[in-house]
């Protein structure tokens, strides 16, 4: 590996540990080949070492699975010869050297665990920040180890030859599902969502009942995450995202400019698309009008508005269209085609340019930027 500028340039190492790493294919609950007395028991145990690797069988040549540092916890089931059998983040039947863990130790969490991961391309850049025009500040190459201590969006923070807090392109490293899960449990803090809709679902599948949709931009907190899919919670709600459409990060959750209760109106409202026309009607589920259908969704939520559209625009305070957000109140002139100021219409801003609102065709969802609502916009109000 090669590094310059600030990095430390160690002189680089034998590839035979990483052959043997790479070259056996080895899974959670092998029987083993070698005899050991196996004592069973369950206690609890911290790790007094630096840079301990969890593997998947008892000897030192198996699969490193995790790398641990001082100070992190785990349960320990079993002795199986010069290894503890331990559980780590509700994962188990992994093993470490038993010198390498401390059973009378305090229970204070150290720094942060790793996951072992090998480099796969050549000339590979680190850089100083988690950005593809950060500082380069070293290059690996194919085989190289590393250690990744935290997941930044598209990037991860590794050590590597005593150098840590350094970033490295995500698709440039290997690093088992079974040990990007661990980092993940115990690192990733919230994710921000990528694409530009994306659906947060009831079940990790394609086919289940879709809960609310987030816009791009929008943060959540990761409950758990693994390789396909993510169990978070936003604005009141729990259910699970796609891993493809949104960026892992740790840390504290950036201040997000929509408020919670917004979100929960726009995915309330959401359950009566479809719902018919009614003129007067306030009915959400056998038809409302468009002022109805506003009104009735904020009852709902215990919030009072005027009745009918153009009262309606009197109540909260007024909003720029460019900075609408979701729960907004937007109005429109409809009288005869042409927009003269004088309110006939309202829907309720749902995010992405869009609104949902009830209308000719009942319940439904357009965008502002169409040009029919354009040429009628009146103004918005924000009444949360």
């Amino acid at each position: 590996m090669t590094f310059i500028n600030k990095l430390h340039n160690p002189a680089k190492k034998t590839k035979g540990a990483v052959g043997r790493l790479i070259t056996k294919s080895l899974l959670l609950g092998s029987v083993f080949a070698f005899c050991y007395v196996v004592t069973v028991f369950s206690q609890q145990g911290v790790v007094n070492t630096d840079n301990t690797f969890l593997r998947l069988e008892a000897n030192q040549d198996a699969m490193i699975a995790a790398v641990l540092d001082s100070g992190n916890e785990v349960e320990i089931t079993s002795s199986v010869g010069e290894f503890f059998r331990v559980s780590f983040n509700g994962r188990e039947n992994f093993y470490v050297l038993s010198r390498l863990i401390d059973t009378q130790a305090s229970a204070a969490i150290g720094s942060a665990p790793g996951a072992w991961g090998v480099v796969n391309t050549n000339e590979t850049r680190i850089r100083a920040v988690a950005d593809r025009y950060g500082e380069v500040i070293g290059h690996l190459n194919v085989g190289d180890e590393l250690v990744v201590r935290l997941i930044d969006g598209d990037f991860y923070q590794i050590s590597v030859n005593g150098n840590d807090g350094i970033y490295i392109y995500h698709e440039f490293v290997d690093v088992p599902d079974w040990a990007l899960e661990l980092l993940i449990k115990q690192t990733a803090s919230y994710a921000l969502v990528t694409g530009e809709r994306l659906n947060l679902r009831n079940a990790p599948n394609t086919d289940a009942r879709v809960i609310l949709t987030l816009q791009r931009g929008m943060a959540v907190e990761v409950l758990e995450a693994w390789p396909n899919w993510a169990r978070v919670e936003f604005a009141g709600f729990t259910g699970y995202l796609s891993r493809e459409f949104i960026s892992l990060h740790s840390g504290e959750k950036p201040e997000q400019p929509y408020s919670a209760m917004g979100v929960q109106v726009v995915a309330y409202a959401r359950q009566f698309l479809g719902t018919p026309y009614v003129w007067g009607g306030t009915n959400l589920s056998r038809g409302v009008d468009c002022s109805g259908f506003v009104w009735a969704v904020y009852r709902h939520f215990g919030i009072h508005l005027n009745r009918v559209a153009d009262a309606m625009a009197m109540n909260g305070v007024f909003v720029d269209r460019g900075s609408l957000l979701p729960g907004d109140l937007v109005f429109f002139d409809t009288n005869w085609g042409r927009n003269t100021g004088r309110i006939s219409h309202v829907g309720i801003y749902i995010g992405n340019d869009q609104f949902i609102h009830s209308g000719s065709r009942g319940v439904s969802i357009n965008r502002l930027s169409e040009p029919y609502y354009q040429r009628t916009y009146v103004t918005a109000r924000r009444v949360l």
